[in-house]
């Protein structure tokens, strides 16, 4: 009882290499540690759930939290964000000297709802998951914050010396930055879609990244944009400000090969194919198409307009009325160099499509 007495006693002086005493005050580190090992497991589990979901939320990715199953993650297109795919700490972790999928990754990439069904938007999701080094970190900070929080009471600052108070709340402040950092360095292994980099041994189109500390310190709280640095540097992100794909590129990769294909079609194609970037927005694509057109390699056409090389600035729009037709195609076919005859019934307006 005696030893046990001085082990957990709050005025044992517990600094390294000092002699056993008491102290006139209560210990200010074994009172946080007591209360830590007061917190809830479950208020533990629920806080930190809260301040993930925060941290990677909110952004160009659409954040599916803790995603159990493929039922979990749709395979449409949604608001228009690709989904950002968060598995739970506790269901799969990744080890940073040992890279393989997941299981549970690997199950929701191929499939979606809860029969099976194969998953057409490949290309639509990123994957983040716990590194496993990391999470006892993660959840002691969490928990330490709790506990820092829980002594913020004014009834039980009451009971602390005033520069313990003050340290109480330095601590506090310092508490939050500190978990935020451990949650962005804790989820730092991400796999994304790639066939040109696909993980050794992988039997699906994932290629895998991890996040270097610094990387995830920069800025604690801004979660996503760590995964869209990582992206861009894996030449796999697609931004409106961005140079676009060369024309002829995604011609020789993709339907449009074959000719034609609509806008809507076209764009879904980034969506479906893990051998194209991930393209957020449209803009990006509206500036390929565009660049396309004048460089003579794609004609458009939507409804009346036909928008060709040498014509003036034209919309571009993306839906299932508006196609790209490879310049060999258009040539074929008669679309383009657009006939003398029907330019000329419709004088000054070299842009349009006439109405048959």
């Amino acid at each position: 009882a005696r030893k046990r007495f001085m082990a957990e006693s709050a005025f044992l002086d517990d600094r390294p290499a000092v002699p056993l005493r008491f102290l006139t005050e209560a210990n200010l580190t074994q009172i946080i540690r007591r209360q830590e090992n007061q917190i809830d497991p479950n208020e533990v589990r629920t806080q930190l759930n809260d301040r993930i979901r925060t941290i990677f939320g909110g952004g160009a990715l659409n954040l599916v939290p803790f995603a159990g199953g493929p039922y979990d993650v749709d395979d449409n297109v949604g608001d228009g964000r690709p989904y950002l795919v968060l598995i739970g700490y506790d269901a799969e972790t990744v080890k940073s000297d040992m890279v393989s999928i997941p299981p549970l990754v690997e199950k929701i990439f191929r499939t979606h709802g809860s029969q099976g069904a194969f998953r057409q938007l490949q290309n639509n999701l990123v994957f983040l998951l716990a590194d496993e080094a990391m999470r006892g970190e993660m959840k002691a900070r969490i928990r330490r914050r709790l506990a820092l929080a829980a002594m913020r009471q004014p009834e039980r600052l009451r009971d602390l010396a005033e520069h313990q108070q003050d340290k109480v709340n330095e601590l506090h402040q310092r508490a939050e930055q500190e978990l935020a950092l451990a949650i962005q360095q804790c989820y730092r292994q991400m796999f994304y879609p790639s066939r040109g980099n696909r993980v050794s041994g992988a039997t699906v189109d994932l290629g895998h990244t991890a996040f270097d500390v610094h990387s995830a310190s920069e800025k604690p709280g801004a979660g996503q944009q760590q995964v869209l640095r990582a992206l861009a540097e894996n030449n796999k992100l697609l931004r409106d400000e961005d140079h676009p794909l060369a024309a002829t590129y995604v011609r020789d990769q993709t339907p449009l090969k074959k000719g034609q294909i609509t806008t809507a079609d076209l764009r879904g194609e980034f969506r479906r194919d893990p051998r194209l970037p991930i393209m957020l927005g449209n803009g990006n694509l509206l500036k390929m198409i565009r660049n396309g057109v004048k460089d003579e390699v794609y004609v458009y056409r939507s409804g009346e307009l036909l928008f060709g090389p040498g014509d003036p600035f034209a919309e571009i729009k993306i839906d299932e009325q508006s196609c790209v037709f490879t310049m060999a195609y258009a040539t074929e076919k008669g679309i383009w160099p657009r006939p003398a005859a029907r330019a000329s019934s419709n004088p000054g307006r070299p842009g349009t499509w006439p109405r048959r």
